[in-house]
């Protein structure tokens, strides 16, 4: 594997460049919850402003944390105005959580209309204009009314929670007593539900208002990220599948889907229009089943956590020239539509995935 770039700093160095980050299409959407992993970088971010406002009051008064790494594929040339676009390769719902936080910010807590749009076009867009994060498709619509019309949309959804989550901890204050727990591992986590009831919570008398200012200090300028960057098509899969050992657990077909597309940088939106989504339309959460008879029928016969290691092992007999990787999508779209026609997904159903191979020999 060829060296790649590394670049150690703070949120503010990641977001103020000419850097646009673009999630692609092939990547899940943004899954993290307001009970669980929001919760967690919101208490990162909250320990972190009081270590900056009230030191005395903090269980940790270092200057800052370390929140992971964010993983960007080789940029393109900028565009006309000097915006530089990258592949997210990994990262996404960190980046995306920082990015909706100082939404809440901007929202919760800024009165002046000024300081606002301030925050708008420092940290959320280029100049008022492009996004610096352009989320996955289905997350674009929800994410654009965030930034733009500065409230989320009436519908659920994972983007929305969490910004209706800090916002509402913006405005809700600082519990002191909490955070001088030195062991806040052995709080209870929410459910999501409770995650939502914050009115009670925002009338507490004990509560200390948050500064606005000193909490885009926070953020910007006391979380720190490790950049990796420069990765190319053939080392992106692996980079993404090492790094993703911690975090949300990722499905086998969330790791077959990003390692497929990440190999195509140039028919990427080809192969996803017009081989990888009629296969998730035809299969929705049948598709792991799919593909772990597939890798029956070519002889590997695997349990199902090593569907992706396997596949991506035939993919690179067959060849990582872009060609090749489309040939074997296709081939294994062609395959599907024989084991749906002869009935084989009946014996998947019933636990019999060895026996719906057989399916294949009728065609």
């Amino acid at each position: 594997m060829a060296r790649l770039s590394t670049k150690y700093g703070n949120v503010r160095e990641l977001i103020t460049g000419s850097a646009q980050y673009r999630v692609p299409r092939y990547q899940r959407r943004y899954k993290w919850r307001t009970s669980h992993e929001v919760l967690d970088i919101w208490e990162d971010i909250l320990t972190r402003y009081v270590a900056l406002v009230h030191p005395e009051e903090a269980a940790d008064a270092s200057d800052s944390h370390f929140l992971g790494a964010l993983v960007i594929g080789q940029g393109d040339p900028p565009d006309p105005l000097g915006v530089t676009p990258y592949i997210v390769i990994d990262g996404q719902q960190r980046i995306m959580s920082l990015m909706l936080a100082l939404a809440g910010v901007r929202d919760g807590l800024v009165d002046s209309e000024s300081d606002k749009n301030e925050i708008t076009e420092q940290y959320l867009t280029h100049r008022g204009r492009e996004l610096r994060l352009v989320p996955s498709h289905d997350d674009q619509e929800d994410f654009e009314s965030i930034v733009f019309n500065r409230t989320a949309l009436s519908h659920r959804s994972a983007v929305n929670d969490a910004y209706r989550f800090f916002f509402t901890k913006m405005q809700s204050g600082v519990d002191f007593e909490l955070l001088r727990r030195d062991d806040t591992s052995s709080a209870p986590q929410l459910s999501d539900e409770e995650s939502e009831d914050t009115e009670e919570l925002s009338q507490r008398e004990d509560l200390h208002p948050i500064q606005w200012k000193q909490m885009l200090l926070a953020i910007l300028d006391r979380l720190e990220l490790v950049t990796i960057s420069d990765v190319t098509p053939e080392n992106a899969y692996q980079v993404f599948r090492t790094l993703n050992s911690t975090g949300m657990e990722l499905s086998q077909v969330d790791l077959l889907r990003n390692a497929f597309f990440m190999l195509l940088p140039q028919r990427a939106e080809y192969a996803y229009d017009n081989l990888w989504m009629p296969l998730e339309q035809g299969l929705h959460d049948r598709l792991e089943h799919y593909f772990h008879t597939e890798m029956l029928r070519m002889g590997e016969n695997i349990p199902k956590q090593q569907v992706y290691r396997t596949a991506m092992t035939a993919v690179k007999r067959a060849g990582l020239a872009e060609d090749n990787v489309v040939s074997t999508l296709q081939r294994w779209q062609d395959h599907e539509c024989v084991v749906w026609r002869r009935g084989g997904w009946r014996l998947l159903e019933q636990g019999y995935g060895i026996l719906a191979v057989g399916a294949y020999a009728l065609a």
